[in-house]
Formats: structure tokens, C-alpha cells, sequence
């Protein structure tokens, strides 16, 4: 949480407000920027219907001090030879936590007092985003700026401990899923209700479909979640300045990173 649209939008945002250098990197790399964003939430994609070692890893991910993993991923880049469209991939992760660690407490706080899924709540705040841009998600390919490319299968590779293949399935997987979740016709909607099933995440993955619009309910979510989103903001800002000097073997790595997306 946030979802597809809102991570994708979020870095545009933060794009608009790093220093020009820093900008370009994100604008001229922009595939692999994009893939960045999504974060360990790619994992999650890699057959979601079932339990494996790879989806787990996108949850430990969200669990461990994101320290850790910026860390190793400094070695990773040193080690492939600090590649300029990398560094936009590892610009776009960050703008993936700093939105997820700016909103988790909010999203908990929500499903503890209300009983809501997680994913209701994102599938609201996204319906949200897109009435808020005049966008309509049954009209538009939400995952158009994810490329499967050897770039981007060779990014989730490298710095999630996967093979190619695996990366590539993972790829594909986000973008056929987040299509289907988009289903407006009762025909489409009932297809995804049939692929949920009845185990232990049928009530998460239909929480996924995109309403048709923003029950009233979500409202006190919603409104939490816009401030989340806006503070987020100078967070991934501040948080990309100083990875970028990080990686040039300067300083020190950001203590925002000493927390979990949670």
C-alpha cells in the first residue's frame, strides 16, 4: 500500500521537485526509474496465487529496516559498474518506501479501527487518485510504464536475488494482474472473484478491484492518506539526495532508512 497508480504518480511528483542533475537521471532512465518505484511489491506478483520463497521475500523486504537492503544494493552497484540507469532504479525504490512508510500507519490504523483489508484501502485511495486526475483506470493501461525489457529484468535480478526468468514472470504477472483489477464489467469482476477463491487471501485479493467509486466510508482513509502522500514527498526527496551522494562514496546512508515500509 499504496497501490500501482498511486507509486507511479507519487514519483512524478518527486521527480518535479529534485534538483535538475538528479532529475534527469530519473527522466532520461525513466523504465528503469518506473520499475523502481513498485519497490518489493513486484515480488508479490511472482504467481500470487500461491505461497513461495519469492513472494516472501517481497514481505520480509517490507518488514527489514530498509537500511539493509540500500546498503547491499550500494555493493550491488559498485559491483556492476555503477551504471547511471540503475541509480534511477534505486532513485524510483526509494520514492517506493518513503510513500510506504509514509502511509502504512495510516492503513493500519485504519484496519484496526474499522476492520477494512489493506488492499480495500488502497484500491479506495486509488479510485481516489484517478477521479482527483480526471483519469478514468477502466480506460487506461495502469502499467504502461513498466517495461519488460533485459534492462529491467536484469535490475530485478541483480538486486533482489532472483533470476531473469523469475524477474521476467514477476514482470509480466504485474502488469496482467493490475489489467484485471481494473475489470469494470460484472463479467471481469466475477472472473477475479472465481481467481480469489476461497483461501486465506480471497478478502485481499478482491479488495484489489478498483471500485467504481469512492464509498463513503474510505473517506477518514482517504483524508489521512492525502497527507501521507504530501509529506512523503520532501521525504523521498531528501531520501534521493543523499543515496545519490552515498553511492558516490560520500557520507553517510539517511537514518530515515533505520525503519521498516510498516
Amino acid at each position: 500500500m499504496p497501490s500501482t497508480y498511486a507509486h507511479v504518480r507519487f514519483g512524478s511528483d518527486v521527480t518535479d521537485i529534485l534538483p535538475r542533475e538528479l532529475r534527469s537521471i530519473a527522466n532520461d532512465n525513466y523504465e528503469s526509474f518506473a520499475l523502481g518505484l513498485h519497490g518489493p511489491d513486484l515480488l508479490f506478483y511472482y504467481k500470487p496465487l500461491e505461497r513461495t520463497d519469492i513472494s516472501a521475500k517481497g514481505y520480509a523486504l517490507h518488514e527489514e529496516q530498509a537500511a539493509d537492503f540500500f546498503k547491499k544494493a550500494a555493493e550491488i552497484f559498485k559491483a556492476r559498474g555503477e551504471k547511471t540507469y540503475e541509480r534511477a532504479y534505486l532513485f524510483g525504490f526509494l520514492c517506493h518506501f518513503a510513500l510506504d512508510s509514509s502511509s502504512h500507519p495510516i492503513v493500519n490504523a485504519e484496519m484496526k479501527a474499522k476492520g477494512f483489508a489493506h488492499t480495500e484501502i488502497e484500491a479506495a485511495f486509488e479510485r481516489y487518485l484517478y477521479d482527483t486526475d480526471g483519469r478514468e483506470p477502466y480506460k487506461c493501461d495502469t502499467t504502461e510504464h513498466i517495461m519488460n525489457c533485459a534492462r529491467t529484468r536484469g535490475e530485478a535480478s541483480a538486486y533482489f536475488g532472483i533470476t531473469e526468468k523469475q524477474a521476467e514472470k514477476a514482470i509480466k504477472s504485474i502488469k496482467f494482474y493490475n489489467r484485471l483489477m481494473c475489470a469494470k464489467t460484472a463479467v471481469g469482476r466475477a472472473v477475479v472473484r472465481a481467481l480469489a477463491g476461497n483461501s486465506e487471501k480471497t478478502r485481499e485479493i478482491r479488495g484489489m478491484l478498483v471500485p467504481k467509486f469512492v464509498k463513503p466510508e474510505f473517506a477518514d482513509a482517504i483524508d489521512g492518506l492525502r497527507m501521507a502522500y504530501c509529506d512523503g514527498l520532501n521525504k523521498a526527496a531528501e531520501l534521493i539526495l543523499n543515496y545519490n551522494s552515498y553511492l558516490n562514496g560520500e557520507g553517510e546512508l539517511s537514518a530515515l532508512l533505520n525503519r521498516n515500509y510498516e
